[in-house]
């Protein structure tokens, strides 16, 4: 792809589409079966042994999509803040990393973080307006819930959350680590979010 975007880049139509095989008419033969069950079995120990990785064109694609806003992203925003205000009110660790999970801003964090990488302004312009518009959402609608619901700021969930340690910064830059790699792997966001959650002591 590399070699086919340097060769064609300065062609005003040019466009490299990327899609997965689903079927294939006629059927292949069994002797091709045979060569496509080996290369896929090569391709799982390559999995398992973690040197496959997804492209970077596919993870720039995934990304792009992460970074802009929509309703959809304005409305999980807004349930997660929710759901981790009620955790911390009633003390209640499996409610915030419930929260975590959701991890609606996470998406916008990689997108900055790949276009820092890729040196990309326009992606990261679209990932900073992006993570800006999620935290003014949550930071609103926590100072309204903290203005109308009775807050103790003793409560342990609380105030754990106003100490930060050492190994808090390192149990942070481990977890963040493994999201990358999972990342770019093409793992599931709910594990991320898993990830994320264990990584925030604030």
């Amino acid at each position: 792809m590399d070699v086919l975007e340097k060769r064609f880049s300065h062609e005003s139509n040019f466009r490299l589409v990327l899609l997965p095989v689903e079927a294939s008419i006629p059927r292949p033969s069994a002797e091709e079966e045979g060569r496509e069950e080996a290369v896929d079995s090569g391709a799982e120990k390559e999995t398992e042994s973690g040197s496959l990785r997804i492209s970077r064109e596919e993870l720039y694609s995934d990304v792009v999509d992460r970074a802009r806003i929509s309703r959809v992203y304005v409305a999980m925003v807004v349930l997660s803040s929710i759901v981790a205000a009620v955790g911390l009110l009633r003390d209640n660790v499996a409610v915030l990393i419930g929260a975590m999970v959701i991890a609606p801003i996470l998406g916008p964090q990689v997108a900055l973080s790949l276009a820092t990488t890729l040196g990309d302004f326009s992606l990261g312009r679209s990932a900073l307006k992006t993570t800006l518009l999620g935290l003014a959402i949550a930071l609103a609608l926590s100072v309204s819930l903290g203005l109308t619901l009775e807050v103790n700021p003793q409560t342990p969930e609380i105030f754990s959350r106003t100490e930060v340690g050492l190994s808090d910064i390192v149990l942070a830059l481990a977890s963040g680590a493994a999201g990358a790699l999972a990342f770019t792997s093409g793992l599931s966001a709910a594990l991320i979010g898993v990830m994320v959650a264990v990584a925030c002591p604030l």
